[in-house]
């Protein structure tokens, strides 16, 4: 938070990206009363919730040209156009890092280079995202090696050697068949299963041979999973999404196309629970009509999802 403090008095606007919901939320709390214009913005926030967020950041930065600090998670790095005139990163992957640094001097308001500052994080745990935590160790492997070594990559940390460097230090870390998706409970891989599929297709089966494909593109369309499967989507008690369950609890019996128009209003005020926080919440997370309504004491109207009452979420 000091030198948070101490990067915004030299600047109008302020950018923190964290890797993780808790810091963001951490230190929004730390910080919500240091500036008249403080936001959070994360995937603990529904949807309708992010977008009041940012048109109040657009009308703070924009419109007003007040002194505005937001801070927030990777929901902010890609297909958000505002720019800030100093960005914060917690270390993480160059390509992470150069997301975020796209949203300092977007437009090219100020005349000369401004900074972004990438920070390790003390104490942060990224057990459950090893992606990021991997990604993390080569740039600031990649960072050491620039700051003896800056000529071997022009200078310049996007520069196509620094890119390179970061990318095959990546690769080469990485455990064999890392990226091919082991399958569980399956002897196979998705890069097999979309490649030559040879685990399945082989000689002993009745249609070796007999045609030009051998993908089993349904059967891994069927085990592939974007998101964590282990989540259920919940209805938050958020501007309109209050009135949508007050009007859910009103109905003695709910008819399939009744509840179809239902849910696509009440889309965004929809966010999605994690198992263990399906687990913390417990008997407080209800059902209504076969869908799930979170209590309103678990949705913070500034930084949304909010289970510091029954979690230290500095943990989570």
């Amino acid at each position: 938070p000091p030198f948070i403090g101490g990067v915004l008095s030299d600047a109008e606007s302020l950018l923190v990206v964290c890797n993780k919901k808790s810091e963001a939320e951490f230190l929004y709390r730390t910080l919500a009363g240091t500036v008249e214009n403080c936001f959070h913005l994360s995937a603990s926030m529904c949807m309708a919730h992010r977008r009041r967020t940012l048109e109040q950041i657009y009308q703070a930065l924009v419109k007003r040209k007040e002194k505005v600090l937001c801070i927030a998670t990777q929901v902010i790095e890609a297909g958000v156009d505002i720019s800030f005139q100093r960005v914060i990163r917690l270390a993480a992957g160059m390509d992470s890092i150069v997301q975020a640094a796209g949203r300092c001097n977007r437009n090219g308001e100020e005349e000369m280079p401004v900074p972004v500052y990438v920070v390790q994080c003390a104490d942060e745990n990224l057990g459950k995202l090893q992606e990021i935590q991997k990604a993390k160790t080569v740039t600031i492997a990649l960072l050491e090696e620039f700051r003896k070594r800056p000529e071997e990559f022009q200078n310049d940390l996007a520069s196509d050697d620094a890119v390179r460097w970061y990318y095959r230090k990546l690769y080469a870390n990485m455990e064999e068949g890392f990226q091919d998706y082991t399958l569980k409970k399956e002897r196979d891989t998705l890069f097999s299963m979309l490649g030559g599929n040879t685990r399945y297709y082989t000689d002993d089966c009745g249609f070796y041979g007999k045609y030009c494909l051998a993908q089993a593109f349904d059967t891994a369309g069927s085990l592939f999973h974007v998101f964590d499967e282990n989540t259920v989507d919940v209805v938050v008690p958020y501007g309109e999404g209050e009135a949508l369950i007050t009007e859910l609890e009103a109905q003695s019996h709910v008819s399939v196309a009744w509840l179809k128009n239902w849910s696509q209003r009440a889309r965004l005020y929809t966010i999605a629970l994690y198992e263990y926080q399906q687990q913390l919440l417990g008997h407080d997370l209800r059902g209504v009509n076969g869908v799930l309504v979170l209590p309103p004491e678990a949705y913070d109207p500034q930084t949304g999802l909010s289970l510091e009452q029954k979690s230290n979420f500095l943990e989570v």
